[in-house]
């Protein structure tokens, strides 16, 4: 299915929050940054404020916090202001920790940190005052922030300019440091991807000039989506030095909550505890959430621990324990509990079946159905959690066999998360197009859940599947189609998966699930426009809009459904044309970038990838057509292309790749691969 004109202009609005962002041409030809306001779209002039003058600072960055969780979050986010006003100019602005303080007794409700950034002779005022001795900052400077914000969404912010100074602040903490990555983008910073070892420098743009200014602002932004994740899932490539850096990331693209397996199936391998010394730290100082859990009832309720004693527990032939066994679920909800317990800084947990369950018999016998047993299981589990945790979400997933909303006798708390993973959807067109039954299968089972529940509902999307095995299957303009669609129906969250290993073959597609789970009203047609202007230059621009529009075509007909549709020689010949078609237009786009530039290290990766995945797609084209000589080298060139750039950030080396050109790959043979992504 080609991408229409519908889709390319449906549900999609122009965007006010960016109307105009620097272009990296532009960028390149001025001598300082200037700031616009954002709804007067007008330029610097010469009573702007300046941060930077001639590699000269002349402001001072001052934070404050009365904030019940502490001082890490706004002082974090001064700091990195500093770092790139550093890595833009080369000056050092100096940093300050203010007090607030009210000579008429007046309070600011809605907020609780905040930062000015105070330039000109006013700064000389804060200067005078040593480093590591708090200032005074006036109370009323926040005031107008404060009345902005007040009543907004949680993570909503607001950037306004007073006088001489620069007023950051948000409705949590969180808003605040958004607030400081919204500046900064504004000051022409691009955070394109995390700052992983495969990018070798190049996942962000930082423009190099002597001086920064700032005109006149009044910025409000308040998020759409309340609930905007990244799950490590099946974890893959993830290691303890990357996973800061993806965190770092989602801060900069205003995502909020990072779900991290308890133990991804029960394997040992993918475990929260193994990297939790090095995930807390790097949480905390970003206010991000953690949510832990994920597939896996026997992760808690083990049968290696309980089986012995208790036998009835755990039914052959069914890897669901008997939930209808009062003391087993007991002996489940006091292992999740005392988990939690230990482990304050999990705010969301994940209590989920195993994938693919199968659930004995007495499930249906007590309760009815299946999706009743398990809303009767994590009801019981809720109470718990709010009794003896209050704060924690206990998150239930509507997936598969339990994917109905259970009866009104038994429905879910409304303190309940749901998770609605809709895992054989189509996507070939929209989710509430005509023409797939599993689409409309399960935007029937969207709205159903939307009039029979009252609490929170998100979205676990596939727009990076594991079944995708790494192939260019980039898809903006579904995603930008499909977002506000799911807002529309009462939808308030959205997540998808994350690899580094290929990370930078789907970038566009994290950054427009990022960008519009933020704002679904972002043109995303314009938004994908100036990324790859910005990103590859006006030059390579064209050819890779090409690139994009072929490998979306082609990855959505190819994946109208779950695993693919290679059994059918028309769809994997297309698709290898199409490849071949794709590989012309990047190698087109690197022909005219510069060379050692950004641009190209980017491109030269695509290419390597497209030349993947067309010896990839040739293994079914040559099965397909009985030509075994032409099929053993498709496989040596596939097997090739993974051994070689396993570590570019190209492809993910995962059962999902291996089974392609080897063969009989499973969970147990494959687990090498997680110590070859750690230990490299």
């Amino acid at each position: 299915m080609l991408i229409t004109d519908g889709e390319r202009e449906g549900a999609m609005y122009i965007q006010a929050k960016k109307v105009v962002l620097l272009m990296l041409s532009s960028l390149i030809l001025l001598t300082s940054i200037s700031l616009v306001g954002a709804a007067e779209g007008t330029t610097a002039t010469s009573g702007d404020r300046y941060l930077v003058r001639n590699g000269l600072s002349e402001a001072v960055i001052i934070w404050w916090s009365t904030s019940a969780n502490g001082p890490d979050v706004p002082s974090f986010a001064a700091a990195e202001l500093k770092s790139y006003a550093g890595k833009i100019s080369g000056a050092q602005v100096p940093i300050r920790k203010g007090q607030l303080v009210s000579a008429s007794g007046q309070t600011l409700n809605a907020i609780s940190s905040g930062i000015a950034i105070v330039t000109g002779t006013e700064a000389n005022t804060y200067l005078q005052t040593p480093a590591g001795t708090d200032v005074s900052v006036p109370i009323d400077w926040f005031s107008q922030a404060n009345t902005a914000l007040t009543g907004a969404k949680e993570d909503s912010f607001s950037i306004q300019t007073v006088g001489s100074k620069v007023i950051l602040a948000g409705s949590n903490d969180r808003g605040t440091l958004y607030s400081s990555y919204e500046l900064l983008e504004r000051l022409g910073v691009k955070f394109y991807a995390p700052n992983f070892e495969s990018y070798n420098g190049n996942s962000e743009f930082v423009p190099s000039l002597p001086s920064i200014t700032i005109a006149d602002l009044n910025v409000k932004e308040e998020p759409s989506l309340k609930y905007r994740r990244k799950y490590v899932e099946e974890g893959w490539s993830h290691t303890s030095e990357n996973l800061p850096q993806l965190l770092d990331w989602m801060a900069k693209n205003k995502l909020n909550i990072l779900a991290y397996p308890t133990d991804y199936i029960h394997l040992g391998i993918v475990k929260y505890d193994s990297w939790r010394t090095q995930l807390v730290p790097e949480l905390k100082k970003r206010g991000l959430v953690l949510e832990a859990g994920g597939h896996g009832f026997d992760s808690f309720l083990q049968p290696s621990k309980y089986k012995n004693a208790h036998p009835e527990w755990f039914v052959s032939g069914y890897n669901v324990f008997d939930v209808a066994n009062d003391a087993a679920v007991t002996a489940y909800i006091n292992e999740v509990v005392d988990y939690l317990s230990d482990r304050p800084e999990i705010r969301i947990f994940d209590a989920w079946p195993p994938d693919s369950a199968t659930w004995p018999p007495s499930a249906v016998q007590r309760y009815g159905s299946i999706a009743n047993a398990y809303a009767a299981v994590i009801n019981k589990l809720d109470d718990a959690v709010q009794a003896q945790l209050p704060g924690v979400r206990i998150e239930a997933i509507a997936y598969q066999s339990h994917i109905d909303p259970p009866s009104p006798a038994y429905a879910f708390h409304p303190t309940v998360l749901i998770d609605f993973a809709p895992i054989d959807r189509s996507h070939a067109e929209p989710i509430y197009g005509p023409t797939y039954p599993a689409n409309t299968y399960y935007v029937n089972l969207i709205n159903n859940w939307r009039s029979t529940f009252t609490g929170d509902l998100a979205i676990y999307e596939y727009y990076r599947r594991y079944s995708f095995h790494s192939l260019p299957i980039v898809m903006p303009t579904l995603i930008g189609l499909e977002v506000p669609y799911y807002q529309s129906l009462g939808i308030s969250g959205l997540g998808i998966y994350s690899e580094p290993g290929d990370w930078l073959t789907f970038e566009i597609t994290h950054l427009i699930a990022a960008q519009k789970s933020w704002d679904v009203t972002l043109n995303t047609q314009l938004f994908v426009d100036d990324y790859v202007k910005a990103r590859f230059g006006q030059a390579s621009a064209a050819d890779v809009s090409a690139y994009l529009v072929i490998v979306e075509n082609t990855g959505r007909n190819l994946f109208d459904r779950f695993r693919g549709n290679y059994g059918d020689l028309n769809a994997v010949s297309s698709a290898r044309t199409n490849y071949i078609q794709a590989k012309t237009k990047l190698t087109q786009a690197a022909a005219n970038a510069p060379l050692h530039s950004s641009s190209a290290f980017i491109l030269q990766r695509l290419l390597w990838n497209i030349n993947y995945a067309i010896s990839d797609t040739e293994i079914t084209y040559y099965s397909l057509t009985n030509n075994p000589v032409k099929l053993q080298q498709a496989k040596l060139a596939t097997k090739t292309s993974v051994d070689t750039h396993k570590f570019n950030g190209i492809i993910t080396q995962s059962l999902w790749t291996l089974n392609r050109y080897q063969g009989n790959a499973t969970r147990n043979n494959t687990l090498w691969i997680y110590d070859l992504y750690r230990n490299n």
